[in-house]
């Protein structure tokens, strides 16, 4: 058996503030080795690769499986794309290309969400047609909205606006923007407080949860911004929708991100790669057992 990490480097956790013995990362991989279970990273950030069978086949032809765990989408998903296509033998990958596509990209994961009737916030998709989407807004929402692209993380280019001047000042900002960040998500604002529940589904089981608060004047609960997390009981309703939202993206490890509100529990994001240090600090009595379950996944779906 031996598993193929894909991950960011040490020098870029630095740079987020972090200390790569205290990361997930640096978990994983010594409950790897505590178990014995072979690995080699991939390291992104350092790594090209050749659109060739050959060297696709001899570089990653002889793992059991593989495990993302880079969470920049744009630098992983050619490869395993590229992986996935060119393999003689399909290595599994965990998460997919297409699983990873289907989180990253808002508008999809909306999109399949609405396809199976999960509740979600209400959505409408504008573009640099300022006007226009200012209208929509007139049109579908009462201030405060979410406006945010359609493509990004941690909380990155997602404003709430309470007001017509403060839409605009923002459409007009993301109009001007990357090309593929040019459709724009229009969101309904949830009244929660700041506060949202993050699931960690893994398969058929939400092995942990929490929920992440808001730290005023943030109204934003990524815990990038300095949201902060607390302690939140699992329940059957919970559990059924953040089920629900993984399998409709295709399964796998996934971080399920849920409003509760006062008509039931909407599911918002997705995350193919989820932060698990909060999760695990939070749980943290449970910690090397939500990591031997990772692991666990791992093993069960290798080849």
């Amino acid at each position: 058996m031996k598993i193929c990490i894909i991950r960011y480097g040490i020098k870029e956790l630095k740079k987020m503030g972090g200390s790569f013995k205290e990361s997930e990362e640096y978990k994983i991989e010594q409950a790897l080795k505590k178990r014995r279970i072979e690995f080699d990273l991939w390291v992104t950030p350092y790594r090209t690769y050749t659109i060739d069978k050959d060297f696709i086949n001899k570089t990653f032809g002889k793992y059991n499986v593989i495990f993302v765990r880079d969470k920049r989408h744009y630098r992983t998903v050619g490869i395993l794309e590229v992986i996935n296509d060119l393999l003689d033998v399909p290595v599994p990958i965990i998460n997919s290309a297409e699983v990873a596509s289907n989180c990253w990209d808002k508008l999809v994961t909306t999109k399949l969400l609405e396809k199976e009737n999960i509740p979600h916030p209400k959505t409408v998709i504008g573009n640099d047609n300022v006007y226009v989407s200012l209208k929509a807004i007139e049109k579908e929402f009462n201030y405060p909205v979410v406006i945010k692209t359609s493509i990004g993380s941690h909380g990155n280019n997602v404003f709430i606006v309470d007001n017509y001047e403060q839409a605009k000042t923002v459409l007009t900002k993301l109009s001007r923007g990357n090309f593929y960040k040019r459709e724009f998500y229009i969101q309904e604002y949830i009244k929660a407080d700041g506060k949202d529940i993050r699931c960690l589904v893994i398969g058929d089981k939400v092995v942990a949860q929490y929920m992440r608060t808001a730290v005023k004047p943030e109204r934003r609960s990524n815990i990038h911004l300095g949201g902060k997390g607390i302690k939140y009981e699992l329940n059957k309703d919970l559990e059924k929708i953040a089920l629900r939202a993984s399998n409709v993206v295709g399964g796998g490890i996934l971080g399920v991100d849920i409003f509760e509100t006062k008509d039931g529990y909407k599911a918002n994001e997705i995350n193919e790669t989820p932060e698990l240090n909060e999760l695990l600090r939070i749980n943290k009595k449970d910690e090397k057992k939500i990591i031997n379950k990772i692991i666990d996944y791992l093993l069960e779906n290798a080849i």
